[in-house]
């Protein structure tokens, strides 16, 4: 790989836009034909992004492996102690001095302010952030889910149409479908959404079609569960009720449902 082409990974997978991953040092204009390897990055101005940026030469070097696990073992951290209401290691979570993201930084303070049982106010840099991705890989999918939970009173449609269309007859790794399935229900959850009736019973649709596995087997379980309450089919409900009571997955459900 390139150097032009580990830059443009290491911004996207940061979830920086061109001009705050070159700020004080190179334009937007600048990084944009860097990435797009019409002119060449000069090895001290390369330096000091790596340095504004927190990213050491040798990560840069070796493909971002280090950044790319650093990132996933922070969201992982950051959404286990988020579902399970844990502020004090939240907040070691978002004390992390390795992760330089704006995006991840304003979704972490939001995970904080509420567990903290602050209002959270409408936000519009994150809709702007999320458009600004070009990878979509897990750290957007994280994010996308992270703001859906968060932000109840945004309208994410357009967002989740582009997200539909591209994963849902795609291979997928686990580990995305499951985030896959999550953002799906979050967005059937979201109150700012569901003014998009067909999108809504898009993604439901879609949740209810994907390929079960063990990954998303409770997510699935939501899925008929919100069906069965769409079509005010309360024997279903309760019945589905009693299986994730006997699975002693009351827990985990609460935590899907947002309860």
């Amino acid at each position: 790989m390139e150097i032009y082409q580990k830059l443009h990974k290491m911004r996207t997978t940061m979830g920086l836009s061109q001009a705050e991953i070159g700020r004080n040092v190179l334009s937007s204009s600048s990084i944009s034909r860097i990435e797009k390897n019409k002119t060449v990055i000069f090895a001290d101005d390369l330096e000091k992004i790596l340095r504004i940026n927190n990213i050491s030469i040798t990560s840069f070097l070796n493909e971002y492996s280090t950044v790319t696990s650093t990132i996933k073992q922070y969201e992982d951290n950051a959404l286990y102690y988020f579902f399970n209401r844990d502020l004090v290691n939240l907040k070691k979570v978002y004390e992390n001095k390795e992760i330089n993201s704006r995006l991840l930084s304003i979704l972490t303070t939001a995970m904080i302010k509420d567990l903290q049982g602050e209002r959270i106010e409408k936000n519009s840099k994150i809709k702007k952030l999320l458009f600004n991705f070009q990878n979509w890989n897990d750290n957007f999918l994280w994010c996308l889910l992270i703001a859906l939970r968060l932000y109840q009173e945004e309208n994410f449609s357009s967002i989740i149409k582009m997200v539909i269309l591209n994963l849902e007859n795609a291979e997928m790794t686990n580990s995305t479908k499951k985030l896959f399935a999550d953002i799906l229900i979050a967005f059937l959850l979201n109150k700012g959404c569901q003014r998009n009736k067909a999108l809504q019973d898009k993604a439901l649709k879609v949740l209810l079609e994907l390929k079960p596995s063990e990954d998303i087997f409770l997510q699935k379980i939501v899925g008929r569960y919100l069906l069965a309450k769409q079509e005010k089919n309360s024997q279903e409900v309760e019945k589905i009720k009693m299986q994730i009571s006997l699975g002693n997955l009351t827990r985990e459900f609460n935590q899907l449902m947002n309860e």
